[in-house]
């Protein structure tokens, strides 16, 4: 369970990816088909998530193979959720990575603020 500013957050990176993918879409065919290359769904995300590290966008990309094999996503589907809630591969990985970084950076933040204590020789 996530709190749910989190939860909202994610919501937000999920619904920019999914129109990144609209856009993308729109400009390759003049019009929204529903369907992308897994090529051109890559391309999206890169510019999309911009600050993923190569190995959180290659585990991005294998997500997106195990969700639909063949060249050809109809990627609103990637976005369905089942009856209990659960999500495909693809987007289940996009959550992960959103949380893993939240969590990092509140680790980072609370690395700096203990650093500067120590250096200033402040006590809790």
């Amino acid at each position: 369970e996530v709190p749910e500013q989190v939860w909202l957050d994610q919501l937000d990176l999920l619904a920019a990816v999914r129109s990144a993918f609209e856009d993308r879409d729109y400009k390759l065919n003049g019009k929204q088909t529903g369907i992308l290359s897994q090529d051109a769904i890559k391309e999206s995300l890169s510019q999309t998530v911009p600050m993923l590290s190569s190995w959180r966008y290659q585990a991005l990309c294998e997500a997106l193979k195990e969700d639909e094999l063949s060249d050809e996503v109809q990627y609103a589907k990637l976005f369905v959720s089942d009856r209990n809630g659960n999500q495909g591969a693809f987007v289940e990985e996009l959550r992960d990575q959103h949380l893993h970084s939240i969590q990092a950076y509140i680790a980072d933040i609370c690395e700096a603020v203990h650093d500067k204590a120590t250096d200033e020789h402040v006590t809790w």
